[in-house]
């Protein structure tokens, strides 16, 4: 699962003196900017074996099965 994340920064558009030069607007109100932060990657747990690790005869202590999938915002170990 892959998921890009932003990061708002919002600057004070008043200018502050003759020669600094600082990002205005005509009514002098707030600029925001969006600026991303790059992708970030969760990695789910799909199933936990117990002793060693063995595809057709383990023993598995804990499996993923599609029916947790049902709310968005539940995540499982």
């Amino acid at each position: 699962m892959s998921k890009l994340h932003f990061r708002n920064e919002g600057k004070q558009t008043e200018s502050k003196g003759k020669g600094k030069k600082t990002r205005t607007s005509a009514s002098g109100e707030m600029i925001a900017r969006l600026q991303e932060c790059g992708p970030r990657f969760t990695l789910k747990l799909i199933s936990l074996q117990h002793g060693t690790f063995d595809t057709k005869g383990g023993e598995y202590e804990w499996v993923h099965k599609p029916e947790m999938d049902t709310s968005r915002r539940r995540f499982f170990l």
